[in-house]
């Protein structure tokens, strides 16, 4: 959950809640809905604390959620902050077992775990490089052998450009499709 002075930003798995608090008549009525349990599904929700800032300073009324500019409008501010969240940073997927040992994954994931807190890869080389310096029951040569064998997998990493968590463009072309299919263009590109 993220929230600031406007908004609650929360995403969740929304199966997991209607296993846990619905009984089976709900569960079936959902299921004749077209749920499917055994999909996996991601709900974003956007609580905003503050509804009228989203209509100029007036409260948000039922007509103004019929009238298609008052909507558009609306899917604009919940865009813009659903952008104002970050994706989870990845590393390119080794495609060769043979270059992927078990220090390569440990240091991938401590990588990747830094990353997300908005720290550079370098800084998770710091920290290795750090800890192997500490480890006082190394001799030189097996702290260099370490630090060599650290390098190697670092040097093998790559952060990828896009996000498989990163869903805007799915956003993005969804609303599209809604637009030209309200506007009766649907299938003519």
């Amino acid at each position: 959950m993220w929230s600031d002075t406007n908004v609650d930003l929360k995403m969740y798995n929304p199966a997991r809640v209607v296993k846990l608090k619905q009984g089976m008549k709900q569960r079936t009525a959902i299921e004749d809905a077209g749920y499917n349990p055994e999909k996996d599904y991601l709900k974003f929700e956007m609580r905003v604390k503050k509804p009228y800032k989203l209509n100029l300073g007036r409260d948000v009324l039922v007509e103004d959620l019929q009238n298609q500019d008052s909507l558009n409008k609306i899917q604009e501010i919940l865009l813009s902050q659903y952008n104002r969240l970050q994706a989870m940073k990845e590393l390119l997927k080794p495609t060769d077992k043979k270059n992927y040992n078990a220090t390569d994954i440990v240091v991938g994931e401590f990588a990747k775990v830094l990353m997300n807190e908005g720290k550079p890869i370098s800084e998770a080389k710091k920290q290795i490089y750090q800890a192997i310096r500490d480890a006082d029951c190394l001799s030189k040569q097996d702290k260099d052998s370490r630090r060599n064998t650290i390098k190697k997998s670092f040097d093998k990493l790559q952060e990828a450009e896009l996000s498989e968590w990163d869903v805007s463009n799915k956003i993005m072309e969804s609303l599209d499709n809604e637009n030209k299919t309200k506007n009766g263009v649907e299938g003519v590109d």
